[in-house]
């Protein structure tokens, strides 16, 4: 632990200036002046009465209490800025955007805007020395770091220019991340550490690694093969297709996902534990093996193939079951059934079998409580049952929204 200034305020002229090295947690008080352009703090507390400013290096979670006064122009700020009620965080690069939608009023260097992050939203931008960020308020985890910005500035300042549009080595990377335009294909042999961010970019990952917290925004990724770690998450209109590969489950209390607006395609590979779809995104699940997977309120999850052991129907959410054939507790459905038709379960706690439009047997108790191995919806959830005439007419179909006929079963 690093502490500058005594914690009673009475301290002045206090100077620490970090170019290099690590600090596990530090915090700045009263008469403390902190000037950071390298080296890592896992954690780092601005008291009131400090001034802050970083440019470099990385901050992993970074704490602005009233009476603070910070200004961030670079470095990497990754997993969790909180900016209270009362400080001063100032904020200079370029690229802002609010849910993906550009900010006014910061046409010009120098042009500076209030902001206060609302909630269930997302800022993304670019540092003035180019390192990309993504500030998250969106309640999808109680016991995560969510991004916090009250009554802080941004201000315009625009970052150099990218060098490199195509990347085919993290050698080439000039940040630690991925730009608006950029795009990194991540082949066999190449790797990158943890703490990545893609913002507007494209990631081919063909036999490469990437290691925990990858945050992706407005960004598509496509995996083949090759391995993503903890700490996932895809905001905004990221679209994830993966066709081979693995990605990696939750970190302590992190539960990665796909969040409001991002669409998940997944035709092959493994997703290893604990992937959520968050409010508002969409899962097309074709093929593939996941091993705890969750559909969030108002998120929908297409199911047509693959194996999903301990999947997860909250309340408000919307599963759509594509298959060749359907029984509920022991009585067939599907002569019954019209294709492409709508049969919604109201029905808990029976049991719901058939063959999914790939060919995959499942069979699901609709359990309102969790029972490993298996299919768990919540009351308030929707089942949807869609019969598919045969194998290969899926395509056809367009999962998701095209249906006029519906009929309920309890």
């Amino acid at each position: 632990m690093l502490v500058a200034g005594f914690s009673d305020g009475s301290s002045t002229n206090v100077e620490v200036n970090i170019t290099g090295g690590g600090v596990f947690e530090m915090f700045a008080n009263s008469g403390s002046n902190i000037n950071m352009d390298g080296g890592q703090i896992f954690q780092f507390t601005a008291n009131s009465g400090s001034n802050s400013r970083f440019s470099g290096g990385t901050v992993l979670q970074l704490r602005a209490n009233s009476g603070s006064t910070v200004n961030i122009s670079g470095g990497d700020i990754n997993r969790s800025l909180e900016a209270r009620a009362g400080s001063q965080v100032t904020i200079h690069g370029g690229d802002f955007r609010l849910n993906s939608t550009p900010l006014s009023g910061l046409a010009s260097n120098g042009d500076s805007i209030p902001f206060t992050l609302p909630s269930e939203s997302v800022l993304t931008g670019t540092f003035a020395d180019g390192t990309v960020f993504i500030l998250d308020n969106q309640d999808w985890c109680s016991e995560c770091n969510l991004d916090e910005l009250v009554g802080s500035t941004l201000v315009a300042a625009t970052p150099p220019a990218i060098i490199r549009h195509v990347i085919n080595d993290p050698s080439e990377l000039d940040q630690q991340g991925l730009r608006a335009g950029q795009t990194l294909n991540l082949g066999a042999g190449a790797s990158i550490g943890a703490d990545f961010t893609a913002v507007g970019a494209e990631i081919h990952l063909n036999g490469g690694v990437f290691g925990d917290y990858l945050d992706i925004a407005d960004t598509t990724l496509t995996i083949t093969d090759g391995m993503i770690g903890d700490g996932f998450d895809a905001f905004n209109a990221s679209i994830v297709n993966i066709s081979g590969g693995s990605i990696g489950g939750h970190l302590g209390d992190d539960i990665p996902g796909i969040h409001r607006g991002a669409t998940l395609n997944f035709t092959g590979g493994t997703i290893s534990s604990s992937f959520t779809m968050y409010p508002g995104s969409t899962a097309n699940l074709k093929d593939g093996q996941t091993s705890f997977f969750g559909v969030g309120d108002n998120s929908i999850g297409n199911i047509s193939g693959g194996e999903h052991d301990n999947y997860f129907g909250a309340l408000n959410s919307t599963t759509n079951i594509f298959g060749l054939s359907f029984t509920l507790d022991g009585v067939e459905l599907t002569p019954g059934m019209t294709p492409n038709e709508i049969l919604t379960i109201l029905d808990r706690n029976v049991l719901l079998e058939g063959i999914l439009a790939d060919g995959t047997p499942f069979h699901s108790t609709l359990n309102t409580i969790f029972e490993p191995g298996n299919y768990r919806f919540n009351e308030g959830a929707n089942v949807n049952l869609i019969l598919v005439p045969e194998p290969g007419t899926l395509g056809l179909i367009g999962m998701g929204a095209l249906y006029v006929l519906r009929r309920r079963v309890n």
